[in-house]
């Protein structure tokens, strides 16, 4: 490389002795550096200064006389080009190997133990770790002091002709008609129930069974004609409706049909808790009203279309209205309410 190619590269001069098998150089290709060519037999001779370039670079412009470090070895450019990934300093016809890189020599000593550095700067706070096991429970605490009398037994009754249908504040809450009671049948039915009056009467035939008294009603909903419990059902709808143990579901029409209920319908008409989580045919809103779609199974008289279900271990609007399925599924089961 030239000095005005090369701002600033140290220029040493020295003899280097180049053989090369083909190269013919004349005074027009010496530029501006002094070039002296010296046959002898079959080699050329030529006296020419070098520039030290320092390491080895692609896509750089190389011309003769230029000396770069490759690798541990210095090599001397006996022919213009630019550099490239194919044409690397190991590639005789643009260079020659001036100083192989040594073997590696013997191991030194080892230095003396340097200062210790300056401690490095405190690092993020780590992930909490898992959380340990529990500890020994604690020695039994003092005995409290006893507690303020309770109501009496008069307190905890209603009066005769009326029906407790719920508690405020640990007290009966009385009504002269007695709470709705809600159950799950324990027979599985597909789309094709008959009709609404004869879903009716399956569910009334699993009350009578269990003893229930009252008259009883499925859940359910038709298009053909427009049906539904919150069209067709009386209107005494200001009592609770329980399970069969007495638990609350909700404690009267408004709660029933305000999305959610308070307890999951899981208990058949004799009481028995049904913890396997049915899907149940309604084809009835979270309101009480008819669905849009048709999902009524052909108004419960056939197996084909679908029907809408509600899920008993759901206690918001699914548990009414969750998904569609096809009519002629066998797993399904009714909700029925005393009227």
């Amino acid at each position: 490389m030239r000095p005005s190619d090369k701002p600033g590269k140290q220029k040493k001069s020295i003899l280097a002795a180049i053989c090369l098998s083909s190269l013919v150089m004349t005074a027009s290709n010496a530029q501006s550096e002094k070039v002296v060519v010296v046959p002898l037999g079959s080699k050329t001779f030529i006296e020419a200064s070098i520039y030290w370039i320092g390491a080895w670079q692609e896509n750089m412009i190389y011309k003769l006389g230029d000396a770069i470090q490759y690798d541990g070895s210095s090599y001397l450019c006996i022919q213009d080009h630019t550099s490239s990934s194919a044409i690397l300093p190991t590639d005789s016809t643009y260079w020659d190997l001036m100083a192989a890189k040594g073997t590696k020599g013997d191991t030194g000593d080892p230095g003396a133990k340097g200062d210790p550095g300056t401690p490095g700067a405190k690092g993020d706070t780590g992930d909490p770790g898992a959380k340990g096991d529990p500890g020994t429970p604690g020695a039994k605490g003092d005995t409290g002091d006893p507690g303020a009398d309770g109501p009496g037994i008069a307190d905890m009754s209603c009066q005769e002709g009326s029906y407790v249908i719920g508690f405020a504040a640990n007290l009966p809450i009385c009504s002269p008609l007695p709470p709705h009671t809600v159950f799950l049948t324990s027979d599985r039915f597909n789309g094709a129930i008959g009709s609404i009056a004869a879903a009716d009467l399956k569910c009334q035939n699993q009350a009578d069974a269990a003893s229930l008294a009252g008259t009883y009603k499925a859940w359910l909903s038709t298009k053909v004609p427009v049906y539904s419990p919150a069209t067709d059902w009386p209107a005494s709808r200001d009592r609770e409706y329980q399970l069969p143990d007495g638990t609350v579901v909700a404690t009267d029409w408004a709660d029933l049909t305000d999305g959610s209920i308070g307890h999951t319908i899981n208990q058949h008409a004799d009481g028995t808790e049904d913890l396997s989580g049915w899907v149940i045919w309604t084809g009835t809103n979270p309101d009480g009203s008819v669905v849009v779609a048709d999902s009524t199974c052909d108004d419960w008289t056939g197996t084909t279309g679908t029907g809408k279900l509600g899920n008993n271990s759901d206690t918001n609007t699914r548990w009414t209205s969750s998904h569609d399925s096809a009519c002629d599924s066998e797993w399904t089961k009714m909700y029925c309410f005393q009227q």
